[in-house]
């Protein structure tokens, strides 16, 4: 996949349109899902659950071509919701090293929602 760029223009227009609440026109589809890491404990045990962990960072919405189409933030929950065209899509999350989370290929179309739910891999074993 290409390297992703940050055009000033898409991170203000983002952010613009993140920040007031505002639906795009009928003609878009939503994007929403959850934003997992895990594992979270070295040894799981009976009795003692490890479950896997909300990860909060930004979660891109990539073309074929590997342009930022669209991005959001996720919550403490882990979750995160945008609009974009209708086409196909990777949802792909932007870590430093760990945990690492592969992309997920979606289609969207329009008017209608899209669940993109990620696991990220923590690499505790």
């Amino acid at each position: 996949m290409p390297s992703v760029l940050w055009p000033a223009t898409l991170v203000a227009g983002g952010l613009l349109l993140l920040g007031c609440g505002r639906v795009p026109s009928a003609g878009y589809g939503t994007v929403s899902g959850t934003i997992m890491a895990g594992p979270t404990c070295p040894v799981e045990q009976v009795g003692s659950p490890c479950p896997n962990r909300p990860l909060r960072t930004s979660v891109l919405i990539l073309s074929r071509s590997g342009q930022v189409e669209a991005w959001a933030r996720s919550d403490v929950h882990g979750r995160y919701s945008v609009h974009v065209a209708p086409g196909t899509y990777f949802v792909a999350v932007q870590t430093p090293v760990w945990p690492r989370c592969p992309a997920t290929r979606i289609v969207v179309e329009a008017s209608r929602p899209t669940r993109a739910n990620l696991l990220c891999d923590t690499g505790i074993r």
